[in-house]
């Protein structure tokens, strides 16, 4: 019987007030989605959240994450994101 490789979970990488958190650091890679759009909402409310290549808006109008559909907003965010990492 073939064994099934397990794809490697998506990094998720928190941006909040010109902060980037990889989440890391969370053992179980189901829940770091979450407890990172948790903690942007606890910190400041408004923020984003990137899972692999999905952009995720989080804000406190919206109980959801909604994936950012803009591809001005999204380039413009993701360069932010990079330039951040860069940095460290």
């Amino acid at each position: 019987m073939p064994t099934r490789r397990r794809r490697a979970p998506a990094r998720i990488v928190a941006y909040y007030s010109g902060k980037v958190v990889g989440m890391d650091y969370i053992p179980d890679p189901k829940q770091r989605f979450s407890l990172a759009c948790y903690r942007v909402r606890d910190n400041v409310g408004e923020g984003y959240v990137l899972e692999g290549e999905k952009l995720y808006r989080i804000s406190p109008a919206s109980r959801m994450a909604k994936i950012v559909l803009d591809s001005g907003e999204r380039e413009r965010v993701l360069a932010e994101i990079q330039a951040l990492e860069a940095q460290v």
